[in-house]
């Protein structure tokens, strides 16, 4: 079964997992079913999979057993095959059974698939590949290459309905009445946006004003004129680079044109450290999304968490940042390592250490502006980690959030929404039993669209700004 069109160079983009584990009564080599499974446990490549899988099988008795993973699309999918004895207990489990006839249809029926005894040597193979295809890779949820979802993984949907997420993503520009700011904030609506100028943001610099509880986020491709600028000052020499590495303009530094701001450029290791500081003297309640986590979650959850990332969806490790602050996307995923650009190579064993080292030192920096982060590669967790782990975070049922300029369209509008809302969701499935939750609903509303009459949080005019004033406005 091809699981992407290679001449057009689209590939299927793989749901949640939903079998962990398969099995027959038959024992090696006695049965189609038997042949089947040896297959698929040899761990050959194909067009787009590979499976990883020990050369010799675990015997238990008559029972054979081989546990080992197949990988597509830098994530790796975990596969135990069982020959000699049919496990129907619990989740995660599908069952091969003998049939008389030629035929095996992909689609269960229950969790058991009947395998033909008169199916043909040859088309073993072909049937193997088809089994990866449909109960590993595609899974629950699943886009084809056309991003057309599917809820099951045999491609049938059921009176053209999509399944209903655990992490349901809920469009707040649906809600009517249309809630105020101040009707959010005491929901605990939360907005995210980036260390840095916020210039003509309003959509950032409206709540922060009416006090609604915000994070800075620390990490971007590069450092940008976000915190390259201040005021319409250069105040950074590289704005290629991730902001913390980023050196300052030391003519600007100590000339008298940061005006107010001069001591605490002075006091501050790096424009970076500047920005974060200058905004929270504005506005004490903002934290740094790694401050967030390691308060909100907990450091030895929050480890939890990234050690069932980087076992079960590697793939979410999917940036690093080398010691000259460049960024490199991920390339490719091993047993032992995660691969970066076309040079770089990370143990998998010292990802959690790393990521967690990173988040302390960014907790540490924002408690100390004088802090020099180590120029030392380093690991990012993609954005869809953020979203979900910051809403379980709150131990609530429901979360809310106020989007920026993104956020809210690409969950919500268009194919490009539902491949997003699969991330999340797989996420949430990875982690919901360490946060004790079940489902959750994320309300997320629309940018402010309001001119806030500031240019950036800096803004010479801030003090006359009343948070009161903004709390009876409604959110459009």
């Amino acid at each position: 079964m091809k699981l992407s069109n290679l001449n057009s160079g689209l590939s299927i983009t793989a749901g949640t997992q939903i079998v962990e584990k398969i099995s027959t009564d038959s024992s090696l080599g006695s049965s189609n079913s038997a042949r089947l499974l040896a297959k698929i446990a040899e761990g050959r490549n194909g067009l787009r999979s590979h499976g990883n899988f020990p050369n010799d099988w675990e015997m238990d008795g008559e029972v054979a057993r081989k546990s080992g993973f197949v990988e597509f699309g830098g994530r790796q999918f975990p596969l135990t095959i069982q020959i000699g004895k049919a496990d129907f207990d619990g989740p995660g489990k599908l069952v091969f059974v003998n049939e008389p006839g030629d035929n095996c249809s992909m689609k269960a029926n229950g969790i058991t698939i009947e395998v033909g005894d008169r199916i043909s040597k040859n088309r073993i193979d072909s049937l193997a590949c088809q089994v990866i295809g449909t109960w590993i890779v595609h899974g629950k949820n699943w886009l084809n290459r056309r991003e057309k979802l599917f809820r099951d993984p045999w491609g049938e949907t059921r009176n053209s309905k999509f399944e209903t997420f655990c992490f349901e993503v809920i469009n707040g520009a649906l809600e009517n009445p249309r809630p105020t700011i101040g009707q959010l904030i005491e929901r605990g609506c939360r907005r995210s946006t980036h260390v840095g100028e916020w210039s003509l943001r309003h959509s950032t610099i409206i709540p922060a004003i009416a006090g609604m509880p915000m994070t800075i986020h620390e990490f971007k491709s590069n450092g940008g004129d976000d915190i390259c600028k201040f005021n319409g000052l250069q105040i950074g020499l590289n704005p290629g680079i991730w902001g913390p590495y980023c050196p300052w303009s030391e003519v600007v530094r100590h000339s008298d044109s940061l005006g107010m701001w001069k001591d605490l450029a002075l006091r501050c290791a790096t424009p970076f450290n500047f920005h974060v500081h200058a905004t929270r003297t504005l506005f004490p309640e903002i934290q740094l999304d790694s401050d967030l986590l390691l308060q909100s979650v907990g450091v030895e959850k929050l480890r939890g968490a990234l050690e069932l990332m980087v076992t079960k969806q590697p793939g979410r490790f999917y940036r690093l940042i080398d010691e000259r602050g460049m960024t490199y996307r991920q390339t490719g995923v091993s047993d032992e390592e995660l691969s970066y650009g076309d040079d770089y190579f990370f143990d998998r064993s010292q990802v959690v250490d790393n990521v967690m080292q990173t988040f302390l030192e960014l907790q540490a920096l924002q408690n100390n502006p004088a802090l020099v982060l180590a120029r030392r590669c380093r690991l990012v967790i993609d954005s869809h980690a953020y979203i979900v782990i910051e809403a379980m975070a709150r131990h609530q049922k429901e979360a809310y959030e106020l989007s920026g300029r993104f956020m809210h369209k690409y969950l919500t509008d268009g194919t490009d929404a539902l491949m997003h809302r699969v991330r999340n969701e797989e996420l949430f499935l990875l982690l919901r039993d360490l946060f004790g939750l079940r489902t959750m609903k994320f309300h997320v509303y629309p940018p402010l669209t309001y001119n806030s009459g500031l240019g950036s949080q800096y803004d010479q005019n801030l003090g006359h700004s009343k948070k009161e004033g903004w709390l009876n406005q409604e959110v459009k």
